[in-house]
């Protein structure tokens, strides 16, 4: 399976490091969808392949600056295969499939937006965006969509960002109200 190495690059910003919940450590495949999440952030890329897979992918390395698509394998030894703009192969990184239920998504991404709401947010995770899809430009417009002050917030982009990675959902999940009150007894 081919996929276009920047969406996994996004995908790898927003997945867990040694979480307990061991299946947030890797990529969510579906035959429509890449996904990952950290349970502070969620990510969903129409990823546009032909696939039948419903797998959890966790990259042991790094996918090179210059690798354009990447070959996942699943035979004897499971490898991802870079290959440049050019179509030459400039490297490979080691991959595990790991055996989990993967959060439904479904459940997570808002359906409706109330512009009335002010939800809080934390503001490191703000930062995801510019991590997912600085590599191609240094200007990425968001927009903030809340649907419920305990709902996930989530983030639009502008079309050329939708077009480069697959219209993505990309969600904060927000704070909860008492945070400054919280932040202001324990922090001074």
């Amino acid at each position: 399976m081919k996929i276009k190495s920047a969406m996994l690059r996004a995908a790898l910003v927003c997945v867990a490091k040694n979480d307990a919940r061991y299946y947030l450590n890797g990529i969510h495949i579906t035959p429509k969808y890449i996904e990952a999440t950290n349970g502070h952030v969620a990510l969903r890329l129409e990823h546009g392949i032909n696939t039948r897979r419903n797998i959890i992918v966790q990259f042991i390395g790094h996918i090179p600056v210059r690798a354009d698509m990447t070959e996942l394998t699943f035979g004897k030894s499971l490898l991802a295969t870079h290959y440049d703009a050019h179509g030459q192969r400039i490297g490979f990184t080691a991959i595990k499939l790991l055996d989990g239920r993967f959060p439904d998504l479904d459940r997570v991404v808002p359906t409706m937006v109330d512009h009335n709401i002010n939800p809080v947010v934390q503001a490191g995770l703000l930062s995801y965006p510019e991590k997912m899809f600085g590599r191609e430009r240094k200007f990425i417009p968001m927009q903030l969509l809340p649907s419920g002050k305990e709902s996930a917030v989530l983030i639009k982009f502008d079309t050329t960002v939708n077009s480069m990675y697959g219209n993505p959902k990309f969600v904060v999940m927000p704070c909860r109200d008492s945070a400054f009150e919280v932040v202001k007894e324990f922090l001074g």
